[in-house]
């Protein structure tokens, strides 16, 4: 290959897929696992670290199905616990705290990965921000729904994914 030939590329670079319209501010999907629920928030940033052709995509992606296979594992720990009479009262409400402190500290580390990837993103775009109105739709119309989403299932997964 002709060296003169060769294009320069940063390592990091995003590749914006063809999802990169969808594309949206980290904080959103952080927002969205605190009032909406994980089960908005771990598709979110699945959908916006692919869209933005974040460098660290892939760990984004692992990171949300290991918090997701973590709190499906803590529930029914302390869904068994709980029936075994074993947490009662205090130490329930406590168990749940935990789940929920798991829940928050996964989306945090998530947004401090994406923020340098949205950044790249909005770089390489050339300024052009993301759809962040799209992004307020669907933060409130998913804080709306998630009453009736889990609702409609079981105790296990509503720790899981609330």
């Amino acid at each position: 290959m002709n060296s003169l030939s060769a294009t320069y590329r940063i390592s990091d670079e995003p590749t914006p897929g063809v999802a990169a319209q969808f594309a949206a501010s980290p904080t959103f999907p952080l927002l969205a696992v605190m009032l909406g629920g994980a089960w908005l928030a771990w598709p979110w940033y699945v959908l916006n670290a692919w869209a933005m052709g974040s460098a660290t995509r892939v760990r984004e992606t692992v990171i949300v199905l290991a918090t997701t296979a973590c709190t499906a594992a803590l529930a029914f720990i302390i869904l068994g616990l709980e029936d075994d009479k074993v947490l009662t009262g205090v130490g329930v409400q406590l168990a749940i705290l935990l789940l929920t402190a798991v829940k928050l500290a996964a989306a945090y580390w998530l947004h401090t990965l994406q923020s340098v990837g949205h950044q790249l993103f909005l770089y390489v775009r050339g300024g052009e921000d993301t759809k962040n109105g799209n992004a307020w739709g669907v933060l409130l119309l998913g804080m709306f729904l998630r009453g009736y989403v889990l609702k409609k299932l079981p105790e296990l997964l509503i720790l899981v994914l609330s």
